[in-house]
């Protein structure tokens, strides 16, 4: 579990569902994106009720390295309950959301990071190219082109979860729990 009096520069909450395969080569990625940024960061694991051994995957990267933490939820709350209480656990500078599957890519964050220090308190990635199934990009789509055609918004389905945030900007959201 994540120490909330703790406040390093860099946080990276990530939601982990049927990951264990992949959970390896996401941590060696980001502590290769990370460490150039800034010495002072943590990898927060947010386990969503998973039982293909990922929490065991989790629990053996903080065992070795005390940088990553790991939450574990008691059920399968889904994607977005998982990063909220992700955001709920940690205090940092500047905090990063990211997907486990390494579509969101590790080294990206640098881009995110430096555009935020140019005095943004939120930065967005775009992904150029998805490689979600047909199915997911098609319900994507639609859902988006559903929120655009009832509300006054422009839903971009290009732009997902994998973000960077200051510290007063995540406290902000957390204050609303839809």
């Amino acid at each position: 579990m994540p120490d909330p009096a703790r406040h390093p520069h860099l946080l990276v909450v990530i939601p982990v569902y049927q990951a264990r395969d992949c959970l390896a080569e996401l941590y060696r990625r980001l502590t290769q994106a990370l460490e150039p940024l800034t010495p002072d960061f943590e990898i927060v694991l947010v386990e969503d009720g998973d039982d293909d051994g990922s929490w065991e995957a989790i629990a053996t990267l903080a065992g070795n390295d005390s940088r990553v933490k790991g939450i574990s939820l008691s059920r399968k709350f889904g994607h977005h309950f998982a990063i909220t209480d992700g955001l709920d656990h940690v205090v940092g500078d500047w905090v990063v959301v990211m997907d486990c599957d390494l579509q969101d890519q590790p080294e990206e964050i640098g881009k995110l990071y430096r555009k935020a220090q140019e005095g943004y308190d939120i930065v967005f990635a775009r992904r150029q190219e998805r490689q979600d199934s047909f199915y997911r990009r098609w319900s994507s789509a639609f859902i988006a082109a559903l929120y655009n055609h009832l509300g006054d918004s422009h839903l971009d389905n290009s732009v997902a979860n994998f973000s960077i945030s200051s510290r007063r900007a995540i406290a902000y959201v957390c204050q609303f729990r839809e």
